[in-house]
């Protein structure tokens, strides 16, 4: 987690009015205590991970302690003012919820920015932190494809997820999953694979340049009413498809790469591709600091 601390210094116009008129005591006394040095002590997501996903309702909860009771924060995205919360004299932690943060494929990256102040009319101090926040937004299906529609175990669930394809700073990475569970007593075969092939463009006319890794799922029956059988099938992407960069990506390189996930329950098939179908990776997506 990223994050460093600033203090603002807000000091209400009105004191150096005061001042002029009376001493500095008395003004400052007029308009009210001097708060106290405030200190963040905790921001972070509410599920503690940097990490989230976008399943259609984008709406992610940030909580935060403070070492000592606040008059009020202020809440920013990518430092733009987004709420605010109330202090009530005795608050010294608080949930802060936002809708408006929707993910991508790639990852769509986040600066949260907390702004707390302390009690006292006078606020010479407030204390600010931020953290850096990725929201993912996965491409799935549990639709049938082939066989021209039909479905030919229809007591079969499959679920096909492509839940990230992005750069890490070394290499470019698809994430995925596949799931299937068979609730009748009739066995049936379960088989997976993982894909990533690299192209020489983005559009129409792109070809395949040779390179593709493939990861296998296992190849297992599920079925219920039988011990020597599981009913459900799960299976996971791997390092195996991983395509190495190496560092950063430079200003004037560029690659372009599918992502495939594919799901065979018996003679059912689901797969999900990257959307677009080819991927294109440049220095906009070096990973931030």
């Amino acid at each position: 987690m990223l994050k460093y601390k600033t203090f603002t210094i807000a000091v209400v116009f009105a004191a150096f009015l005061l001042i002029g008129f009376v001493g500095i005591n008395d003004a400052i006394g007029a308009l009210g205590p001097i708060g106290e040095p405030i200190e963040i002590e905790e921001l972070r997501s509410y599920n503690g991970t940097t990490t989230e996903y976008d399943y259609g309702d984008p709406y992610f909860t940030f909580y935060i302690r403070t070492d000592k009771p606040y008059a009020f924060i202020l809440w920013y995205v990518d430092n733009v003012l987004e709420g605010r919360s109330e202090g009530d004299g005795t608050k010294t932690e608080d949930y802060f919820s936002f809708s408006n943060l929707p993910g991508n494929l790639k990852g769509k990256k986040y600066k949260i920015k907390a702004v707390a102040f302390p009690l006292g009319r006078v606020i010479l101090h407030a204390d600010s932190e931020t953290y850096n926040f990725t929201v993912y937004k996965p491409i799935s299906t549990s639709a049938v494809t082939g066989n021209n529609g039909i479905i030919l175990h229809p007591g079969v669930y499959g679920y096909v997820a492509l839940t990230g394809h992005y750069f890490d700073g070394t290499n470019i990475i698809m994430d995925g999953y596949v799931h299937a569970s068979n609730p009748t007593n009739t066995g049936i075969q379960c088989e997976s694979w993982f894909r990533h092939t690299e192209y020489d463009g983005n559009g129409k006319q792109a070809k395949p340049t040779g390179w593709k890794r493939i990861s296998n799922g296992p190849s297992k029956t599920i079925r219920t009413g039988d011990p020597k059988y599981d009913s459900t099938y799960y299976a996971y992407s791997n390092s195996m498809t991983d395509y190495f960069v190496g560092g950063p990506i430079g200003p004037d390189d560029e690659y372009y790469l599918n992502a495939h996930i594919h799901l065979e329950t018996g003679q059912d098939d689901r797969h999900v591709d990257s959307v677009p179908f080819i991927i294109t990776f440049t220095d906009e997506d070096n990973p931030k600091p």
